[in-house]
């Protein structure tokens, strides 16, 4: 197999934009007229294995380039490889690879393709999201913790919330409580939401007329619609406190 074969297998669809170059003995690069998210070229290798088959491979690039703006966790490699073999491809050590036969190769192409430009904005980086969101909670949930005592974590009342996907993530109890929602991103923006919406109607938030306060990573990066309704329906932290009497919250 060589550069000529290759090049005319994939020249009547991409046309003159198409070039392949030798990589290192037997392995070319196969550079197309298709850019990533950030401009980054993606990363198409072919070597042949045997008369008529090929295999497709990026040469461990993937994971490498997924690893330049978030640390890579085994979560996030696992992510990946799932989305790997949705594919039809597998990963070996962190290579993304296939064997074809020629008739699939310009399916496989686009396969490589699809997975380098899903990887990072689909798999990796909200995978990253998630785990800043979740040392955030933690460092706030030992923040108040600290200061305040009978603190419940992850409260359900499941009289509303009867298969607990809607927890308030902390309450503070007291004559008035303090439900808090810690928001790290969009998603438990969207949580916090539809928790206050579904304990609202509790007896226990009847009865204890509760402050529903947010505490948020960072509002301004927030969608304009999660960020509204944070601001509608949650105080500030401090404001509650402040309007709160002395005896209604301990």
């Amino acid at each position: 197999m060589d550069a000529e074969i290759i090049t005319d297998a994939l020249k009547s669809v991409f046309g003159r934009e198409l070039s392949v170059r030798p990589r290192r003995p037997g392995i070319y690069q196969i550079n197309l007229p298709s850019r990533l998210i950030d401009g980054d070229e993606t990363m198409v290798f072919v070597r042949g294995i045997a008369e008529g088959r090929v295999v497709v491979t990026d040469l461990r690039h993937t994971l490498m380039r997924a690893s330049y703006s978030h640390p890579l966790t085994a979560k996030m490699v696992d992510a990946v490889e799932r989305l790997v073999r949705r594919n039809g491809f597998e990963m070996i050590d962190g290579e993304v690879c296939a064997s074809v036969p020629m008739s699939e190769f310009l399916v496989a192409i686009f396969g490589m393709v699809q997975i380098q430009a899903q990887a990072e904005v689909a798999v990796v980086a909200p995978l990253a999201r998630a785990d800043r969101s979740d040392k955030f909670k933690q460092g706030v949930v030992e923040a108040i913790r600290a200061a305040l005592h009978g603190v419940e974590e992850n409260f359900v009342d499941r009289s509303v919330d009867p298969e607990g996907l809607f927890p308030v993530d902390l309450i503070v109890p007291g004559r008035r409580w303090v439900n808090v929602a810690i928001v790290g991103n969009d998603n438990d923006a969207s949580t916090a939401t539809m928790a206050k919406l579904k304990h609202m109607q509790s007896a226990k938030s009847i009865e204890h007329r509760p402050f529903w306060v947010v505490v948020p990573r960072d509002l301004e990066s927030l969608t304009k619609i999660s960020r509204r309704r944070m601001i509608s329906e949650f105080l500030p932290l401090t404001d509650a406190w402040m309007s709160a009497t002395p005896d209604e919250v301990t």
